[in-house]
């Protein structure tokens, strides 16, 4: 037998060692995919169990549909960025779904992981049905600028191609559909002037009640002609396929129904105010959620007892996303996450301290590198920033997509001496998009506002942390500021008109280059200052010599919202609206794009946990936030970043 000595030992070690430095980046699970960390919540308009799997569900949010494998306890993105209203699962090929949102229908045939357009295109998609004896039969209810877009529209092709069937129907929004599982060619529809039914798939409607915005529809599987109708005025019952109606649950806005399906005399409404059951096909009711707008409802067709609550929006309260109840609306948990995260910013000493911008949902912070978050401010936050020097106050910027400051929480600057505890208005009535603290005096604080309807913008300086206030700027919406570390006088304005700069920190300002792009992102190099990148609505450009002149280096077809660099390893961050790019700042390096598990989310913020291996943080639209581990080298397992120059 062959017998090794040390020294040879040594030299395959080596041998083996270099071998896996050369490798690519490892597909180890740890490292290079994006995470979903929270903060749990946010909104969902549709709900869809898979009937073969109940453990499979999708939700439809303002932002996009998720999807998850488990129950709700992790969640995918199945696509982003746009605005989904309703979804439907062929009974039969469960893979074959359909989603409804603002523009058009979406189809899919593997399970979300890829979609189609399956035409409606221009229609607001508020409601779908699939025939369950027919599946390629699909209905789609809809809402348009125009009559020729609103009603009902019927495909025979699985979406390929639409027909109007709105004989007997008025010009009406369409908002809910339900087919007769046991006579599939008698539906209803529930619209802004009442229910219509069809006894003919359709060809023809007859109104079987009216004077009602009618929600949401729901029919008892054991007895179709019992059904149920949730309007803006509470829960109406028909036990005759609609020939006459009784109020059952009265004073609610119902916007979801949903019957358990082994046994139908239980049944849920989602209203303004919660979730109501009943288990006397709706003789009594009981609150068993309250506190939430409840937009959508599912049950799991095995598992009766695991109901789906999807939230809708409150302004000034939690929302939740999807609940889930696994005791028949006993307790409820939250389970999904997709705030509109607008900025992030972590602790200069305690990196796992960071915090959550949110937009109509306020300030969330996480001390454990957000395993876990705490909503610790409610209204629209859109920028955050911590004093270097006393970390425990933080500033929040607030806004108002409406433009009228005050009306969502108060537009301006807040205050926290306290990590976050507790917080105090600054009396600055803006919509604030950027804030930035001075290093040496960090009493000195600026706050960039930008312009909707009638809220101004410009640039604001406090020189007493925020008691008051001077107009440093006028007349433009300031999205960005960056602060030279070394110089401190010198402070750079990202605006709708290029880039600013000022050397008398604020006193009098220049223009600094491209003055036909808006400016999101601005990030100096710490080590040499005059380097100072800046996100554009075409791209990302680059200054070497303080903004004098500036060159494109890639993404132009990208809006990029957000930079980050990291020094260690001479990294450039960029969050677009299509995802998160890397690349080497030095010796002209080309970008890569990283979306593993982040898909083409409209990413917002991003900010820097450790530098190597590099944890990276982004905020998204529609997502909350992400985490991600950046390894560049690794050897079987491990990474080496950190052990390697």
């Amino acid at each position: 037998m062959m017998r090794l000595n040390g020294n040879r030992c040594v030299f395959l070690g080596m041998i083996v060692l270099l071998l896996g430095l050369c490798l690519p980046v490892s597909a180890d699970a740890a490292y290079n995919k994006w995470q979903s960390i929270g903060p749990i919540g946010g909104n969902c308009y549709a709900l869809a169990i898979d009937p073969a799997q109940p453990s499979t569900l999708y939700a439809g949010t303002a932002k996009g549909a998720s999807k998850s494998s488990d129950g709700g306890a992790t969640w995918r993105t199945a696509f982003p960025n746009l605005f989904v209203r309703a979804l439907a699962i062929d009974p039969n090929q469960p893979s074959t779904l359909y989603a409804g949102v603002i523009g058009l229908v979406l189809k899919s045939t593997n399970g979300g992981t890829t979609w189609d357009a399956a035409g409606l295109e221009e229609r607001d998609v508020r409601a779908l049905a699939i025939n369950p004896a027919q599946p390629t039969t699909v209905y789609a209810g809809t809402a348009g600028p125009s009559s020729t877009l609103n009603g009902v529209f019927k495909s025979t092709d699985g979406g390929s191609t639409w027909l109007a069937v709105n004989n007997g129907l008025p010009t009406s929004y369409v908002y809910a559909l339900a087919i007769n599982p046991v006579q599939p060619t008698t539906l209803y529809a529930g619209t802004n002037y009442g229910v219509f039914k069809s006894t003919n798939a359709g060809t023809t409607w007859t109104p079987v009640l009216l004077n009602q915005r009618v929600n949401a529809l729901a029919i008892n599987p054991a007895q179709p002609a019992t059904l149920y109708a949730g309007t803006d005025n509470g829960v109406f019952k028909s036990t005759n396929a609609g020939t006459t109606w009784t109020p059952v649950l009265p004073n609610q806005r119902v916007r979801g129904l949903a019957i358990n399906p082994a046994q139908p005399a239980t049944l849920y409404a989602g209203t303004g105010n919660g979730v109501f059951k009943s288990t006397n096909s709706g003789s009594t009711w009981s609150a068993v959620l309250t506190n939430q707008s409840v937009m959508a409802l599912a049950i799991d067709p095995e598992h009766p007892s695991i109901v789906y609550a999807g939230m809708g929006e409150i302004p000034l309260s939690y929302r939740g996303g999807v609940f889930k109840s696994a005791d028949a609306g006993a307790t409820w948990t939250a389970v999904l996450a997709n705030y509109n995260v607008r900025e992030l910013t972590i602790h200069p000493t305690q990196r796992n301290i960071l915090y959550a911008g949110v937009v109509r949902d306020g300030v969330f912070k996480s001390t454990n590198g957000g395993s876990t978050w705490k909503s610790v401010r409610h209204g629209d936050v859109f920028a955050l920033t911590i004093d270097p020097t006393q970390p425990a106050i933080v500033y929040a910027g607030m806004g108002n997509v409406a433009g009228v400051p005050g009306a969502t929480g108060g537009s301006g600057v807040l205050k926290s001496t306290d990590g976050g505890d507790t917080w105090l208005g600054l009396n600055l009535y803006k919509n604030i998009a950027a804030l930035a603290v001075d290093p040496t005096r960090h009493t000195t604080l600026f706050a960039g506002a930008y312009e909707l309807m009638r809220a101004h913008g410009g640039l604001l300086k406090s020189r007493n942390g925020g008691t008051t206030w001077t107009t440093v700027l006028e007349n433009k919406s300031v999205f960005a500021l960056a602060i030279n570390p070394a110089q401190p006088a010198i402070v750079y304005a990202g605006t709708n008109g290029g880039v600013l700069k000022s050397t008398n920190s604020g006193t009098t300002w220049l223009a600094a280059g491209l003055a036909n792009k808006s400016v999101y992102a601005l990030a100096l190099y710490a080590a040499q200052p005059a380097i100072i990148f800046a996100g554009t609505d075409g791209g990302v450009f680059v200054s070497s010599n303080a903004g004098a002149t500036w060159s494109a280096i890639g993404l132009t077809e990208r809006r990029v919202n957000a930079l980050a660099i990291n020094p260690r390893i001479k990294t450039l961050c960029a969050g677009t609206d299509k995802g998160v790019f890397l690349r080497t700042y030095e010796n002209g390096g080309s970008w890569t794009l990283y979306n593993k598990d982040l898909s083409e989310r409209d990413v917002r913020a991003l900010a820097i946990g450790q530098p190597r291996p590099m944890i990276l943080y982004a905020g998204t639209d529609g997502g909350s936030v992400f985490k991600f581990k950046y390894c560049k080298r690794y050897w079987l397992w491990f990474c080496l970043d950190s052990l390697l120059p």
